[in-house]
């Protein structure tokens, strides 16, 4: 299966920034507009909760399963386990009875709410209600058959919705076709902040989103989806929570490990070294060791997680420096004729399935071409995909399944 992430940004203005700047860098400056240091950044002025309509239709759903197995479906980065946490942590603050997660296995079930995580959580879960946070847009096979056993489905994404819609009984996305909501630049992170918000608002519990700005912004920077000043001011209220130790104890913790002072944390604190430790657990393990890291409060569990999270960090940066090296050595091999292709296509017979993502991103970033990754396979080989400003993977792969 191929995870496509849209690069949203413009050519003229990565082409601009020097080189010397790391790819997540050059990201984060160019989607960051020109008079961002000349503001004030206050909660009032995000975008107000009361514009996305479609949550007013999520509340009665969630309302009505108060007592029921509810199961959030999460994906695998960051994003998706901070997502996780975020609505795991408040609806249990909200005194949702019976809220667990699930994460599906990357090497075996792909991306997303699939027919194969679908039969897997049932084995161990009876949800009434299932929420799937940072995907589902494209889960239409899933969604059916859940519906048809009696399951209801949230959906809670950000990705852009494409011909077809899921047949779920409720979509959150400011990405919707038909949605007048402005906020489109939110993380997956940041639509489940306004779930809450709007959710605790109904049910008269103040800030229950608010507390757990920490996890927003780190979800927020990790995705790197464009700056606007929503997301700066979710980034700044999340750095102040955790500059003043008021953040996740797992967060503590990791800083702790690292030898890094808390008090002085800033965003490249989260995109190069929090996040990173996050999202390898998702990448080459489990990610359900980065979601309790998040979600726990115990310190020997922490411990634990946090050393966990390092090592499989260590294994991740290895094993990509050894990737990237064969990558190079491949493209070495390619004529110059060949180089002026519009598309960059690579596969590594012993790629491993998580890191892939991290290779098309490097090579996409150095030669500005759209790049497949390819890795390892038997019946099915996967890849990762990443594109230019200009060319949409998405609907390049649609056109494709068309021929």
């Amino acid at each position: 299966m191929i995870k496509v992430k849209q690069n949203i940004l413009q050519d003229s203005i990565l082409l601009s920034l020097p080189d010397k700047y790391p790819p997540l860098i050059k990201r984060l400056l160019a989607a960051r507009p020109a008079d961002a240091g000349n503001e004030d950044l206050l909660l009032r002025d995000i975008i107000p909760v009361s514009d996305f309509i479609e949550i007013y239709e999520a509340i009665p759903l969630l309302r009505s399963h108060y007592n029921n197995e509810i199961l959030i479906y999460g994906d695998y980065d960051v994003d998706g386990a901070t997502s996780i946490s975020l609505l795991f942590l408040g609806l249990k603050d909200l005194n949702f009875s019976n809220v667990k997660y699930y994460v599906p296995n990357r090497m075996t079930m792909g991306y997303g709410f699939s027919l194969l995580g679908l039969e897997d959580l049932l084995k161990d879960h009876k949800p009434r209600l299932i929420i799937t946070v940072d995907n589902g847009m494209s889960s239409f096979d899933a969604v059916e058959v859940a519906r048809k056993k009696g399951i209801d489905i949230l959906i809670v994404d950000h990705h852009l919705e494409g011909p077809r819609r899921p047949s779920a009984n409720v979509i959150v996305n400011p990405n919707l076709n038909n949605t007048s909501f402005s906020g489109k630049n939110l993380a997956a992170v940041g639509v489940v902040f306004y779930l809450l918000s709007a959710l605790g608002k109904e049910l008269d519990v103040k800030n229950v989103a608010l507390n757990y700005c920490d996890l927003v912004a780190l979800g927020t920077v990790a995705d790197m989806v464009k700056l606007d000043k929503t997301n700066r001011t979710l980034i700044k209220y999340g750095l102040n929570l955790i500059k003043q130790k008021k953040c996740r104890p797992g967060i503590l913790y990791l800083f702790e490990a690292l030898n890094k002072n808390i008090e002085i944390a800033n965003e490249d604190d989260l995109g190069f070294l929090i996040a990173p430790r996050i999202n390898a657990a998702g990448r080459i393990d489990d990610m359900r060791v980065g979601i309790e890291c998040l979600i726990s409060n115990d310190s020997a569990k922490l411990k634990q997680t946090t050393g966990q999270l390092n090592s499989i960090n260590y294994e991740r940066k290895k094993m990509q420096l050894e990737m990237s090296d064969e990558a190079d050595e491949l493209i070495k091999k390619i004529s110059n004729d060949d180089l002026i292709q519009p598309i960059i296509i690579l596969r590594g017979e012993h790629w491993h399935e998580g890191v892939i993502g991290l290779i098309a991103s490097r090579i996409k970033e150095r030669y500005g071409k759209p790049t497949l990754i390819f890795s390892r396979g038997n019946e099915i080989i996967s890849a990762s995909a990443r594109s230019v400003p200009g060319f949409h993977l998405r609907d390049f792969l649609i056109e494709v399944d068309r021929i």
